[in-house]
């Protein structure tokens, strides 16, 4: 509720400054312009045959809203309040972030994202504060806050070895110069987690402070219309442990200034280049990647490295862009470092047609391949374990589309998919080696002048293991009705299912859904929906899952 109450207050002034604005006699009405939506909705759950698999009630509560004055200083923000179950007493979630633009500076505050470059500051959530100030050609910004909440240990939580986490600060510093075809920018960034954060850790716990440093840069210059070089690296230190022992190394006096070495301290470094050429219908992106073992940057969430990279992308669009064509090839492989005991390539390759051929008739084919390959590097594995396969993935789908005038559209979508996973391990091909087919039809007709439209559906699935065969085919059907002037909506859906292992029937599974909409006046709209899946089984639980909830919209500007 303090979230909320906050939103109020810096909601409201604004909203009664412009309408006053614009509905005061004899004022000028300023070139102010507002947007947004605020909603707020409910759902509930009940199942039956199994244990509970979400949490009910739940509700939330969230808005976003931009306002734009004489096109000097935007102002967008956004909130989200919500609550989890009938025991919660608080929010069990609550952010807020806003970042007004004035001319060439945008500030940040709140729960925010701000992107320096891949290797340093990557779009990792914080909740602090930070500007970017672009100037003509100068492209300034910096961020401070904190990056993870500390979180204290608790024995009743099903993963407690896993829930204790230190509070981490940092912040990041970005100076450029350029624009956005030629550009060079100069990245630091710095985080560390605070250990006398918690009050409350496992005693048999292997959790400990880390500390990271990181110097990067991003550039990229457009040598002609057609032709542009792109080049992006980082250096990152990395503490594992703040009270490992000081490293007894020599460091130059700048460097200490920035991270202290210790005997847990690494120094890994990571960089991609490439170029993209091209144009209007025809593009070519070569690019290499090179990422260090245990290359890390606490302003991702997530890195994966150990890697090389080499990737070609071209596309191409021919007879008017009527057929398109696109693909992707890259060759991976690991162990750059040769400490492995064993190194694994890869190789994917994905391609994809478009063909337009008429107003009525278009299909589309797509193709991946992804092939795992595993040899010996400096130590002997046994080849029972070695990994070998191929993974390819072919879809084609044909699709039909007749419009007459507004009195009716149909459309006829097909969608035939086949996978097949290759294990070249003679070892434990017998095991893995996996073939699926789906198959899938849906014929849809509309008559927006009447108000109503139907839809029926086919599909068949099988999937073939080594062992065991399972079918799975059903059909569809659905209804829509609605008035001319969309204030009234509602749609229903239904599909049936049979379920067969080694060609014995095994079950089967009924999904339905509901939803209706109701727009009383142009900004406001009101939904219910619910959902139905009954499944019953020979070999697991028979259950019966119920979902439901309320939705309130409103919008404004």
């Amino acid at each position: 509720m303090r979230t909320f109450t906050f939103l109020l207050i810096l909601f409201v002034p604004v909203l009664l400054w412009s309408q006053s604005m614009d509905t005061t006699a004899g004022t000028k009405t300023p070139d102010v312009r507002w947007n947004g939506s605020i909603g707020v909705g409910t759902q509930f759950y009940t199942v039956t045959g199994i244990e509970n698999r979400l949490i009910s009630p739940v509700w939330n509560l969230s808005g976003n809203a931009s306002i734009s004055i004489r096109d000097y200083i935007t102002l967008p923000f956004s909130f989200s309040v919500g609550r989890q179950g009938s025991s919660a007493t608080y929010p069990t979630f609550n952010q807020f972030g806003i970042s007004p633009r004035y001319k060439a500076l945008t500030l940040h505050a709140g729960w925010r994202r701000v992107r320096f470059s891949d290797f340093t500051l990557g779009d990792h959530t914080f909740l602090g504060a930070g500007f970017e100030f672009n100037p003509g050609k100068f492209r300034i910004a910096a961020i401070q806050g904190r990056f993870r909440k500390a979180r204290d240990y608790d024995s009743s939580d099903a993963f407690a070895g896993l829930s204790a986490v230190y509070r981490r600060t940092g912040y990041g510093l970005k100076l450029g110069y350029g624009t956005e075809d030629t550009f060079f920018d100069l990245i630091y960034f710095k985080a560390k987690d605070d250990p006398n954060s918690l009050k409350v850790l496992n005693p048999d716990s292997t959790l400990t402070a880390s500390e990271n440093a990181v110097l990067g840069f991003n550039s990229r210059v457009k040598i002609s219309a057609g032709f542009s070089f792109f080049a992006e690296g980082a250096v990152s230190a990395f503490t594992r442990d703040l009270t490992s022992p000081l490293s007894s190394e020599s460091v130059p006096r700048p460097a200490s200034d920035i991270i202290q070495p210790r005997f847990s301290t690494r120094a890994n470094y990571a960089f991609k280049t490439g170029i993209e050429t091209g144009a209007d219908k025809w593009k070519l992106r070569l690019q290499y990647e090179r990422i260090a073992p245990e290359y890390e940057t606490m302003g991702s969430f997530f890195f994966m490295n150990d890697l090389e990279n080499i990737t070609i992308a071209p596309s191409l669009s021919l007879f008017n862009y009527k057929l398109r064509i696109n693909g992707y090839a890259g060759i991976q492989k690991n162990n750059l470092l040769n400490t492995r005991s064993e190194t694994t390539h890869r190789f994917i390759g994905v391609g994809n047609i478009s063909l337009q051929a008429s107003e009525v008739f278009g299909i589309d084919f797509n193709f991946n391949s992804v092939n795992i390959d595993q040899t010996q590097a400096n130590a002997r594995f046994s080849d029972t374990i070695r990994v070998a396969l191929v993974t390819t993935h072919y879809s084609l789908a044909p699709r039909w589309l007749w419009i007459k005038d507004t009195t009716s559209v149909k459309s006829l979508t097909t969608g035939i998919h086949y996978q097949v996973l290759n294990d070249r391990n003679p070892f434990t091909r017998e095991f893995t080696d996996m073939n699926t087919a789906f198959l899938n039809l849906a014929f849809h007709q509309n008559f927006p002048a009447s108000g109503y439209g139907w839809t029926l559906g086919a599909n068949y699935n099988i999937i073939r293991l080594p062992m065991l065969t399972t079918t799975r085919y059903g059909a569809s059907a659905g209804g829509e009705i609605f008035t001319k002037d969309q204030k009234w909506t509602a749609s229903s859906r239904i599909t049936y299912n049979l379920s067969l292992i080694e060609s014995e029937r095994d079950g089967s599974v009924i999904s339905g859904d509901v939803n209706i909409q109701f727009k009383p006046a142009a900004r406001h709209s009101f939904s219910v929906n619910a959902n139905l899946l009954r499944n019953t089984s020979a070999a697991f639980d028979d259950f019966t899952e119920i979902i439901w909830g309320v939705h309130y919209h409103y919008l404004f500007h």
